[in-house]
């Protein structure tokens, strides 16, 4: 073998050495981010849209003190209404449990009221880890209740999605949905004599258990169709609690 062969042999190798290298380090970054950074990531483009912010800002505005019916929830509560008297939504698209807890901290509600709960989704497709989604739930349940005596807090199974849609790591999506609504169904609240009461929204779902797709746009948020539903089944469980 002559010096010029085995010199481009050489150089050959080490190029493809660091080929291989850089191809090992970008997997490695993807990697540590989907495990470990997507949920901040996404939650901090929430947190600093101007969408957010304004909605927050807009919120501030409002007496919430004086409410006596309130919604907490993330996009797909943001079009609810229901028949309930003296009523606001504070919903918020995007919304996880962790950013629900630190943005109602400030926020003070009277006694014998109703709140409804929807949380949750998000915190699945931000890629938190099932363990992580119970504790902040738990803790966000915690403080709501601790705001308030003699009130009822509704907390809203998820909605599942319809993995037809383009979503990340979608054929987990449903299967976290499903264990956390199992969760949903033993959590207590022993604070304050408030009481939970669960809705479920069982009509929405195919044989599959994901999202029926006529009440979607896009997998994941309600069309008119499937708004009217939401609340049509949100008003109904209501009128029958009364």
């Amino acid at each position: 073998m002559t010096f010029k062969k085995t010199y481009e042999m050489y150089f050959a190798n080490k190029r493809l050495n660091i080929i291989f290298f850089s191809i090992f380090i970008i997997i490695f970054f993807i990697i540590i981010y989907l495990l470990f950074l997507r949920k901040y990531h996404l939650e901090y483009q929430v947190l600093n849209s101007d969408r957010y912010k304004n909605k927050v800002n807009l919120f501030k505005i409002k007496n919430i003190y004086k409410s006596s019916s309130l919604i907490l929830g993330d996009s797909r509560f943001e079009g609810l209404k229901t028949n309930l008297t003296n009523e606001i939504n504070l919903s918020i698209g995007g919304e996880t449990s962790k950013t629900m807890f630190d943005r109602i901290k400030s926020y003070e509600f009277r006694d014998s009221i109703k709140i409804i709960l929807g949380i949750g989704l998000n915190d699945v497709l931000f890629s938190y880890k099932t363990k992580d989604i119970r504790h902040n739930i738990a803790r966000l349940i915690y403080q709501i209740s601790s705001k308030t005596n003699n009130s009822e807090i509704y907390l809203c199974k998820i909605l599942p999605i319809n993995s037809s849609g383009f979503f990340y790591n979608k054929l987990d999506v449903n299967s976290k949905i499903r264990n956390l609504n199992l969760y949903f169904d033993s959590i207590h609240i022993n604070s304050n004599n408030n009481k939970k009461k669960l809705i479920d929204f069982q009509e929405f779902t195919n044989n599959s258990n994901e999202l029926k797709f006529r009440y979607s746009y896009d997998g994941i948020h309600l069309n008119e169709n499937g708004l009217n539903l939401f609340n049509k089944r949100i008003n109904l469980f209501l009128k029958d609690e009364e």
